[in-house]
């Protein structure tokens, strides 16, 4: 498989950040979460794990510091499949936090 950087990725991944968003919200009504309480759930962990994406791994105090493991870092990423035998990518131009708390927002209809 070929790893592509690709102009398409920023879209791609605010889709993927969306759906993300659209299934933490069910499973919190599944589980009787009050939507004001559930709206600031959805949004606060949106951006959590939106940092840890764009940064790496998190303390406990919430601030970046990068995987490690065998003492070698890492960073996860996201990356897609074109299902034409190409995973598209991007470089560190993409920030997801930036687009966690408007997408918690639009699937709450606000």
């Amino acid at each position: 498989m070929e790893l592509k950087i690709s102009s398409e990725y920023e879209e791609l991944a605010m889709e993927w950040q969306y759906e993300m968003i659209v299934r933490l919200k069910k499973v919190l009504e599944k589980h009787g979460v009050v939507e004001d309480a559930a709206k600031e759930i959805v949004a606060d962990y949106t951006f959590d794990f939106s940092v840890f994406l764009d940064d790496g791994e998190l303390n406990e105090d919430l601030t970046p510091r990068r995987m490690k493991v065998e003492d070698k870092p890492y960073r996860p990423m996201i990356c897609f499949d074109d299902l034409n035998g190409s995973l598209l990518s991007t470089g560190d131009e993409v920030e997801l936090h930036e687009y966690a708390h408007s997408l918690a927002a639009e699937v709450y209809g606000e």
